[in-house]
């Protein structure tokens, strides 16, 4: 699914759109997807991810060899996060929650998307390459803090101003792969009539702290916290 062309331009532009997930393909995830899910907004280490990302040869092997074509050196930690994000209309508090991501690789499967005005269908919104790939945990830790001053509108609305980003609406159903920890990203407000809902899969590759840096904290308080 990933091709030599991909992986240049995930070097040069820091992201990358991957092949159309097809209708048959949607509806056999949609069906997995069913079985797991519990009805809360994020449904982190999601039962079925590492099942959906090999089905779609997204494996932790392959994205391996990817991890080593774009930072050529190997992978210190072989770990895999899988979240499940269901975001109904209306949801304010996930609109703009701008962030850095802990894994190197970030990749968004668009599983169902509303179809609806810019900026009010909960689109994603990535800075790519805002950053350089952390040095070490404190590196992380003080951009992780910094940037969230960009969830609030004022911030972010210079950041537009300055700053390269791209807008994925997803209806087209193509993946994203991006540096995750390089990527400033969010989503924009789901506002629609009539109702709709929005159900992404994200899949993170290869947090370099491993089970003790600040991503897996925040990954274990998160869990407590939407039980």
């Amino acid at each position: 699914m990933i091709s030599s062309l991909n992986i240049e331009e995930l070097k040069v532009k820091g992201f990358t759109y991957l092949n159309q997930l097809d209708e048959s393909t949607l509806k056999e995830i949609s069906r997995i997807i069913s079985l797991s899910y519990n009805e809360s907004t994020y449904q982190g280490d999601f039962k079925s991810g590492e099942k959906i990302a090999n089905m779609l040869n997204l494996s932790i092997d392959n994205l391996e060899k990817i991890h080593e074509a774009v930072f050529n050196e190997k992978v210190r930690d072989k770990n895999f996060y899988s979240v499940l994000r269901v975001v109904k209309d209306g949801q304010s508090s996930e609109a703009l929650r701008m962030h850095f991501d802990s894994h190197r690789f970030t990749i968004v499967l668009p599983i169902e998307i509303p179809d609806g005005n810019k900026k009010f269908s909960g689109e994603l919104i990535t800075f790519p390459k805002l950053r350089l790939e952390p040095k070490n945990a404190i590196m992380n830790i003080l951009g992780k803090a910094y940037t969230k001053i960009f969830s609030i509108n004022f911030f972010f609305n210079i950041l537009c101003k300055f700053k390269k980003y791209e807008i994925s609406d997803f209806k087209d159903h193509k993946p994203i792969l991006f540096l995750g920890r390089e990527t400033l990203h969010g989503n924009f407000l789901l506002k629609m009539k009539p109702f709709q809902t929005r159900i992404t899969l994200l899949l993170h590759y290869f947090d370099p702290e491993g089970k003790k840096g600040i991503g897996e904290a925040m990954r274990r308080i998160r869990k407590k916290l939407t039980r």
